[in-house]
């Protein structure tokens, strides 16, 4: 359970529907970053996605930082 008392299995339930998110999140520190999904969320023990997904910070407020899938590994 989360701070703000929103488990994964809440977060999934909400965005049942939902085949692209854009989640942007901020931690204690302020610091910003977040992640763009191109499908409905599940839940599962294996990775999965296409390489439309990606996940991004701002460095800084005029510039963001992005990552796209590699396909160098089994994890991005």
């Amino acid at each position: 359970m989360s701070e703000h008392g929103v488990s994964m299995n809440t977060f999934i339930e909400r965005l049942r529907g939902h085949n692209a998110t854009l989640v942007i999140l901020e931690d204690k520190t302020k610091f910003k970053f977040g992640g763009f999904c191109a499908e409905e969320w599940i839940k599962s023990n294996k990775f999965f996605g296409t390489g439309d997904n990606f996940v991004f910070t701002f460095k800084n407020l005029d510039e963001i930082e992005m990552w796209y899938a590699s396909g160098e590994n089994s994890m991005f």
